[in-house]
């Protein structure tokens, strides 16, 4: 089970993320241009697409690949994991893509720029975290693609990314 102090951090640090958000970044990440349902496809869509790749890395060089570690565990076990996934996405999706994607556009950057750095603070945090040099190369990997997703693909909002980034989380990490 993940400890108080791993969701005091991610809190403080999703709470960091709101305050630093002008009115006008707020508006930017948070208001979707399309409807519900294909927030949901979208974000659906590229979590099952990233499991699928990663499966297929996995299977080909590791000659391995499972899923849904957690299946097997107490219910309190799988609640915990469940709510500190969420948590997860949702803060690091505002931070990486909203806020850093944001904070970019105001300084003038080129999207593919934008697009790299957040994917390269993205792998950064994971790498601080585990260091493990196949967890940094696979979450700034991930991080661009969700960052070029997010700048590129006008019906990819913040919303759909935090749904992949859950689906992907549940599936593959071990509480």
């Amino acid at each position: 089970m993940y400890p108080f102090r791993n969701y005091l951090l991610y809190v403080i640090v999703l709470g960091f993320t709101l305050l630093l958000l002008s009115a006008e970044q707020r508006k930017a990440i948070l208001s979707p241009a399309t409807s519900a349902l294909r927030q949901i496809g979208w974000g659906i869509g590229l979590g099952l697409g990233l499991l699928i790749l990663v499966g297929a890395i996995n299977v080909l060089f590791f000659h391995s690949f499972s899923v849904f570690f957690f299946a097997a565990c107490p219910a309190k076990v799988i609640v915990n994991f469940l709510t500190f996934q969420i948590l997860v996405a949702v803060t690091e999706e505002l931070l990486f893509r909203g806020y850093f994607t944001e904070l970019g556009r105001q300084w003038k950057l080129n999207d593919l720029l934008i697009a790299l750095l957040s994917a390269l603070l993205f792998g950064a945090l994971h790498w601080l975290f585990n260091r493990d040099l196949i967890q940094f190369i696979m979450a700034t990997a991930i991080g661009l693609l969700f960052s070029l997703f997010y700048i590129k693909e006008k019906s990819c909002s913040i919303y759909s990314l935090m749904i992949a980034h859950f689906l992907y989380d549940i599936a593959i990490v071990d509480p």
